[in-house]
This record gives C-alpha cells, sequence and structure tokens, in this order.
C-alpha cells in the first residue's frame, strides 16, 4: 500500500501496490479490454454492455457524470466526475457499485440514466471504459516466497518502485498527520472516507496472505491479529462515514485512537517476519 506525503486528507490517495486490474491481467489471471465510447455509439450502448455481462465480464467506467445520476447528492445541481463499476443487469436497471449516502453500496440505476450521464460529458476523452473477466483456467501457482517478501516490505515499508510515495506501515505516519491536521484547524473539517475504505480494504488483503501462509507455516497467533485489524478497520471506516455527517471533534479523537490501535497491533504482526 502507498501514499503522498501529504498532511490533506484529501491528497493522500492511499492505493495498492500489486493488486491493481493490470497487474492480475499481467498474471493472465483475467482478460482486459479497452473501449471508448465511439466504438459503439449512445443508441448501441445498452446491448454491448449486456453482452459483455453475459459474457462473465465486469465493466468500470473511468468517468461518469453523477450529475444525471438519480442517486447522488450532485443530480440536477453539479457537475461532479467519477467512476462507477457495472457487475449485472435486469430488464430496467444496470447493477452498479458506487457511493449512495456516502456509502459504498450495490443498487440498481436506470439504464437511460448510465448513458446519459457517459455520454453527455464534455471532455471527449473521458469516455473510455474497460471490461474485465477473470480467466476460471488460468494455471495459478502460489508463490509462498513471495508472500512473504511482500510482507515483509510491507512491515519494513520498503519498496522497490522508483517513486516519492510513502509506503507501507509509513502510511499511518501520513494518515494520522492528516486526521491531526483536520483537529488543529490547519484544514477545514471536510473528510475523504476513501482513504479508509482503503485502508480496510488493505487488512482484508492482508488477512488473505497470511491466511494462505498457514499452508506454508503455521501461526494461529498472527492470523488471529490480522483479522482483528480487519475489524478494527472496519469499524474506523465506520468512524469515518460518521464523522462525514457529523464532523464532530469527538468522533475524529475515536478515529485518531483507533487508527493508532491499528498500527500498534500490525507492528507485533510484523515482528513474525523481521
Amino acid at each position: 500500500v502507498n501514499c503522498f506525503d501529504t498532511d490533506d486528507i484529501w491528497g493522500v490517495e492511499l492505493a495498492f501496490d500489486d493488486c491493481l486490474w493490470d497487474e492480475y491481467w499481467k498474471e493472465g489471471l483475467t482478460d482486459v479490454n479497452l473501449f471508448n465510447a465511439y466504438s459503439l455509439g449512445k443508441s448501441t450502448a445498452v446491448r454491448f454492455l449486456e453482452d459483455r455481462l453475459d459474457q462473465g465480464c465486469y465493466i468500470i467506467l473511468y468517468h461518469i457524470d453523477e450529475y444525471y445520476l438519480s442517486h447522488s447528492r450532485y443530480y440536477r445541481e453539479n457537475h461532479f466526475i467519477h467512476d462507477i463499476y457495472i457487475y449485472g443487469y435486469d430488464e430496467e436497471s444496470f447493477m452498479v457499485m458506487g457511493y449512495k449516502g456516502d456509502k459504498l453500496q450495490q443498487f440498481g440505476l436506470p439504464k437511460e440514466e448510465i448513458i446519459e450521464a457517459f455520454f453527455n460529458m464534455e471532455q471527449e476523452e473521458d469516455k473510455n471504459f474497460c471490461t474485465m473477466r477473470p480467466c476460471h483456467n488460468a494455471d495459478v501457482r502460489v508463490e509462498y516466497d513471495y508472500i512473504i517478501k511482500t510482507l515483509k516490505d510491507y512491515y519494513s515499508g520498503r519498496c522497490e518502485l522508483d517513486d516519492e510515495k510513502v509506503h507501507g506501515m509509513d502510511t499511518y505516519r501520513i494518515i494520522k498527520n492528516c486526521l491531526e491536521a483536520i483537529k488543529s484547524g490547519a484544514h477545514d473539517k471536510s473528510m475523504d472516507i476513501r482513504v479508509f475504505r482503503m485502508l480496510w480494504e488493505h487488512k482484508k488483503l492482508m488477512s488473505n496472505r497470511i491466511r494462505k501462509l498457514q499452508e506454508y507455516f503455521e501461526s494461529s497467533q498472527l492470523l488471529e491479529k490480522a483479522e482483528e485489524c480487519e475489524k478494527l478497520a472496519n469499524k474506523l471506516f465506520m468512524l469515518s462515514i460518521k464523522y462525514r455527517m457529523l464532523q464532530s471533534d469527538m468522533v475524529l479523537n475515536q478515529m485518531i485512537s483507533k487508527l493508532c490501535e491499528i498500527e500498534s497491533l500490525e507492528k507485533s504482526c510484523g515482528e513474525c517476519f523481521m
């Protein structure tokens, strides 16, 4: 996991080092195809997307204008460009995953809204989308040594990528600095809760990796700690949603305390790999 070195929560951009779609594509685990609106046209878009979904694909529209989406706070008020995932459909709607009421949810959106929101953006270069389909017959090999190496790199903050980002356990310092900056008034009270959603997702990935390592060496205490980190990260994400609604200093203090608790517990996990 990596992020930018900043004290502004909106500039953190927490991301994964090796769990993105293109990584799965490089390893032959998925089929990924990139398309542009010009390749299908507005009149045939619904049928094309349905065909791809029927073939077992997932779809991501990299840019979509929430001005046209009825579930969004920006509906018919402001133009707000975001992404959206489509995983299914019925007669009237596409099934999507997106933020609704400040919470990441799965729900249906009218097909005509999706098409309007995608095709009515001003920037033509934004009208790209991607389909991804898992390769169920891929020859999957478990490289335990690689998993152990990535865990060691995470706990030590090392990364082979040549960039200026902060990696591994060092990301806790950045996130804490951001929360403290909000608390001190250095930044306004708004909060990008995606940081805490990503943090929770990362703890789920860590739990899965450590769970897989149980086939290589048994350490029930290590797995218990990793699973506890995952539970705490979920609670932290819920607190971030609560803070976004209330902007309460009390909730902010609870978030800082919970983040420190996760960091301390994860440090004890790292001792097993050092």
